[in-house]
């Protein structure tokens, strides 16, 4: 024992002189218990150390306590309290512990350790749902999360287990460097390359035992990650090794955790520290602890049928009416059908549901099932189900993520509620089957709010990038040439927001509020909080519908991109298509330098095809039935040494001047060039 908090109870099982009570392991070995300061034994005779106490007899039960926190020693009777002794419980050699001790005075005397789990009502223990041997032998300990960085205490008590040298080598080298490796965010963006990146190049090692193999070549790896390129590989090394060892530790250590969290979670709660170690925890560390034994035992063999009545679907899509009964839409009817099905049968892994097109047979298989996926999926982003609607990034085609939809603000009725919790029960059936995939396009902040992660303004780059500039343009009056005295000439607001020919207020009789120069920045944050927080109850039913198909609780181990991976609403590239929806401008197909472009594009591996797209069209996808303009590639504007020249990208015309590059090759490395060095956010001119 060298931490925490622990309880011991013995049962005094026959007559005579004993003791129990705590010493170290090298005061035993070394014999010289007796008479140390670092022992602390109840004797029967009612002695603790030179004070005295109550005797006890056979049959009494004796409860033992050190908490090294405090440097407390206490002892129980019959679960009474009966007194405490301070301690210095310090252990300076790295081998050393405290153990629990009992002393015997004749032959043949017994204690027994009691193992019924009931305890003092004082002792302040941590529950741990486990069934290890820790509970069978009837102590409990607090766990004190020190990853956290927030106690200089914490740490100095953790590094005085160490060796000298080792706490030198922390305080010259570790700290200073590495701690600052994880203040800016260079520890996090190694987590989410050795997770992603390297799964994908087909790495998928054990544990990461062979890591150093391909640290050794990362510089091609890095270019997307340029904070990453800045370190040696010795600091990369030493930092991946740091992250590993926090893995295993957590992996060891998990069964301890409740993973359950509320919106509202206390900033001091364990969860709260969860949720940000999680950032530093490989993806296939996560997956494991997720797709465990567990996740398979929350499955049934049964599996419902639903009949769709594809007619029907197709009028109302003819009418243009939205489907707000959920009668008429394929997602209405299964949401419908859903009602009466009970969770479990819809925990499989290979298809939610069987179903049926009426009056045609039973589809039972994979093919049908994902078409099936594909129709409802065109059904969620159009008019006709009223869940989903076309971002203002979408709809004005600006800023990132040009072709994502959001949570509709003003679908609050009790029969959207039900469609809600449908969505969830699609999402986390993807989760269960990996490739059984709505194809849907949503920003990061909606897996935010089912993680129940904080969401900032930056969050509101990807779905409303108009609001964005219009919050920096409200904080930076100055710069933008704005005083008390011509604030009216630029902002003319009240306090509202305006969905169509609904109003909202965001504060008490908002709509009778003017925006003023003195109140503009109250304005601010509450114009930033409602378009940060909209449908609410929305998101609590896609969660519940998740809940009924997955432990919820265990995806908390995801950070909200990785969710949004694992549900499978992450990038769709189909070359193919591209290539058919392409034109080409003061250029031929069959030019030598077009035909090194299409090579290159498709040497590219997955993530690296989304990124180009990004890079193009600000679009996270490209599918056929969502396809935004023809694709343009244009002779380069600019003369001069054709390898020398940079691609030029229009995002908004969907078009790009390509340099002739004389071969697949220098192609391939000046595209990644481009693409890693791809300027993300759109410009906030103040002359705009």
């Amino acid at each position: 024992m060298r931490h925490g908090k622990y309880y011991i109870e013995v049962s005094v099982e026959s007559k005579g002189s004993v003791g129990v009570g705590f010493t170290k392991k090298n005061l035993i070995h070394s014999n010289t218990i007796e008479g140390n300061e670092q022992t602390v034994i109840y004797y029967s005779n009612g002695k603790i150390g030179k004070a005295d106490s109550e005797s006890y007899n056979q049959n009494d039960v004796i409860g033992s306590y050190i908490d090294f926190d405090k440097n407390e020693i206490a002892f129980y009777k019959n679960y009474k309290f009966l007194d405490t002794v301070q301690v210095a419980l310090n252990i300076e050699d790295s081998e050393d512990c405290f153990k629990f001790i009992a002393v015997l005075s004749e032959e043949n005397q017994n204690l027994s350790i009691c193992n019924t789990g009931k305890y003092p009502a004082d002792v302040d223990l941590m529950k741990i749902d486990s069934e290890e041997e820790t509970e069978f032998w009837g102590y409990k300990f607090t766990l004190t999360p020190i990853f956290k960085g927030r106690s200089t205490k914490l740490i100095d008590s953790y590094l005085s287990f160490a060796s000298a040298s080792d706490r030198e080598n922390w305080r010259e080298n570790y700290k200073p460097t590495y701690s600052k490796f994880f203040k800016d965010g260079i520890a996090r963006q190694l987590s989410e390359f050795m997770g992603g990146y390297m799964i994908e190049n087909c790495f998928r090692m054990h544990h990461f035992d062979e890591v150093e193999e391909y640290l050794s070549i990362l510089p091609e790896w890095l270019i997307y990650y340029p904070d990453l390129q800045k370190l040696s590989e010795a600091e990369l090394l030493n930092l991946n090794e740091i992250l590993l060892d926090f893995g295993l530790r957590f992996q060891k250590y998990f069964y301890l955790f409740d993973l359950h969290t509320e919106a509202d979670e206390p900033e001091n709660s364990l969860m709260k520290s969860i949720k940000k170690a999680k950032y530093y925890l490989f993806s296939e560390l996560k997956l494991e602890l997720f797709f465990n034994q567990s996740l398979w035992n929350y499955q049934t063999n049964c599996r419902i049928g639903i009949i769709i009545d594809k007619v029907k679907a197709q009028e109302i899509k003819a009418k243009g009416d939205a489907d707000h009964s959920a009668t008429a839409s394929m997602f209405g009817q299964i949401s419908r059908a859903l009602i009466a099905a009970p969770n479990k049968a819809l925990r499989h892994d290979k298809i939610m549901f069987k179903f049926a097109y009426k009056p045609e047979g039973i589809q039972d298989n994979v093919w049908m099932y994902n078409e099936l996926l594909r129709k409802i999926s065109k059904e969620l982003q159009s008019q006709l189900l009223p869940l989903l609607i076309p971002s203002q990034n979408n709809v004005l085609n600006v800023g990132n993520g040009r072709d994502n939809w959001m949570i509709n603000p003003t679908s609050t009725l009790s029969s959207h509620m039900h469609l809600f919790n449908t969505l969830g029960k699609f999402f986390s059936s993807a989760i269960r089957t990996y490739q059984q995939k709505l194809r849907l396009s949503l920003p990061v902040i909606v897996f935010k709010h089912l993680l129940y992660e904080d969401v900032t303004t930056e969050d509101l780059r990807d779905f409303d990038f108009p609001i964005y500039k219009f919050l920096h343009k409200l904080r930076n009056l100055e710069a933008y040439g704005i005083t008390a005295e011509n604030f009216g000439q630029h902002i003319s607001e009240k306090f509202i927001v305006k969905y169509g020919e609904e109003v909202v207020e965001l504060c008490e009789d908002g709509a009778n509020i003017e925006v003023t120069f003195e109140n503009v920045g109250h304005y601010a944050d509450l114009l930033e909080k409602h378009k940060l927080f909209e449908n609410p109850k929305a998101y609590d039913s896609i969660r519940k519908g998740m809940a009924a198909v997955v432990p919820i609780d265990k995806l908390n181990l995801f950070t909200a991109a990785q969710l949004r991976e694992l549900i499978g609403l992450n990038q769709e590239v189909k070359l193919e298509v591209l290539e058919e929806n392409t034109v080409y401008e003061n250029c031929r197909r069959t030019d030598p330098h077009i035909e090194n472009f299409w090579e290159a594009i498709k040497s590219l591996k997955e993530s690296e095809r989304a990124r180009f797209i990004d890079y193009i069209a600000r679009r996270s996808k490209l599918i056929e039935w969502d396809w935004p303009l023809k694709f343009t590639i244009a002779k380069h504007s600019k003369s001069g040494a054709e390898n020398a020249l940079v691609p030029i990208v229009d995002n908004a015309t969907f078009r790009l001047e390509l340099p002739a590059y004389t071969s697949p090759e220098i192609m391939k490395e000046k595209i990644i060039f481009a693409i890693a060095h791809n300027n993300k956010f759109d410009s906030l001119d103040i002359n705009t």
